[in-house]
């Protein structure tokens, strides 16, 4: 899956309670758990997410002990098997759509999509009884940024609750300052995270947003959004980039930012965990 919706209001008030480390590792816990569209085997739990301190680690198994159900060796929960199976379902309809020669040119006056409904802006609901967290991050890790070779998934999902504006074509959408600042938050919680947008860092987070519209990775706001977010996705599945250096040293948003750097993480100059094992 490309992507998973987060009713936030619902979120709030079943995870109020949790510590921002332990809000952190329930975030990782769904990537990986849509990504793989599978359950999380037991023990490969923490190495998944990254987790590896003391305290990760017990905030994990909190989080798992809560919120997930083990059976067969695999944490599983009920909310995302459910929008899993939704999505396999609807994925299904589209490939029968196209196999007929693809979607029926749009009436005036008639829903556009698929099922005749219209899309669930709002989000779905949050299913309390099993906590089936959802989110607006269109996170894809892969071993390399897979937005370099698509422009991205599901440009009608609106991550983050973000309210984008359709732009004409050919035109630049305006950069989603704020929505791609959540997303390094979100997506790497074990690094300095950004508290503020400072006058420079926008005017580098709009150059390279201006790069990689350029470059036709994009071409809404959506769509941007989701480029950004399997970006830091590759960031955190990137042992040196999210703090595992020996000498201790992190990055931190404003760094990503900078030309150089932005580009290196592009083009694969740091490893991932899978490349790593796969040179062992």
């Amino acid at each position: 899956m490309n992507y998973y919706k987060r009713h936030i209001g619902d979120y709030l008030k079943d995870t109020a309670h949790l510590s921002l480390l332990e809000h952190g590792i329930y975030m990782r816990l769904l990537d990986v758990y849509y990504t793989r569209e599978a359950g999380i085997p037991d023990g490969q739990a923490a190495r998944l997410i990254g987790a590896r301190g003391e305290d990760e680690l017990a905030a994990l198994q909190a989080v798992l002990g809560e919120y997930f159900r083990l059976h067969d060796g695999a944490w599983l929960q009920s909310r995302c098997e459910r929008e899993i199976r939704e999505a396999s379902e609807k994925a299904a309809r589209n490939r029968e759509v196209g196999k007929l020669g693809g979607r029926p040119r749009k009436q005036p006056g008639l829903p556009d999509t698929l099922d005749g409904l219209g899309d669930d802006d709002g989000m779905a609901c949050h299913d309390a009884a099993q906590a089936p967290l959802q989110t607006g991050l269109e996170t894809q890790p892969q071993t390399q940024l897979q937005t370099e070779t698509e422009p991205g998934a599901n440009p009608s999902q609106q991550p983050l609750a973000t309210s984008h504006t359709d732009t004409p074509a050919g035109r630049m959408p305006p950069c989603p300052y704020e929505a791609i600042r959540a997303a390094y938050n979100t997506a790497l919680p074990q690094l300095p995270q950004s508290r503020e947008l400072t006058a420079t860092r926008k005017k580098h987070l709009q150059a390279r947003w201006r790069d990689r519209w350029q470059a036709g990775k994009y071409a809404s706001a959506a769509q941007g959004i989701a480029y950004w977010q399997r970006f830091f996705a590759r960031v955190a599945d990137t042992p040196f980039l999210r703090g595992d250096s020996p000498n201790g040293w992190r990055p931190d948003f404003a760094w990503f930012l900078l030309p150089d750097n932005f580009l290196k993480v592009v083009e694969g100059k740091f490893p991932t965990t899978a490349e790593l094992e796969g040179r062992a």
